[in-house]
């Protein structure tokens, strides 16, 4: 994240905001799916698509893509499964965000 550097407190405000909004971004998917809305899907994830990009996690950004796709060509086809994949994989960047943040003081 060189963009950040020498710049700490603007890269943990960018990590403690990522933590603390994205379990309301997940929920506007998890809804977006439940209410088989395409427009809201494509919407919520590329909103967790553009947040997690900051961190450079390819594999969270991908998933969060393929969703944004679905929502936007209108398929809803194995949304279910691939809002599981990106739920784990958010899991565990805001796990390794929050030891980065506990450790950064």
């Amino acid at each position: 994240m060189s963009e950040f550097a020498g710049d700490e407190e603007i890269l943990k405000e960018i990590m403690e905001s990522f933590v603390t909004n994205l379990p309301e971004m997940i929920a506007a998917i998890a809804t977006a799916i439940a209410n088989n809305d395409c427009k809201a899907l494509e919407f919520s994830a590329h909103t967790v698509k553009g947040s997690a990009s900051n961190f450079y996690v390819q594999a969270v950004v991908d998933s969060a893509f393929v969703l944004e796709n679905q929502g936007r060509a209108g398929v809803m086809t194995n949304a279910l499964e691939n809002y599981k994949v990106l739920e784990k994989l958010t899991h565990e960047l805001t796990t390794e965000l929050r030891s980065f943040l506990k450790k950064a003081g």
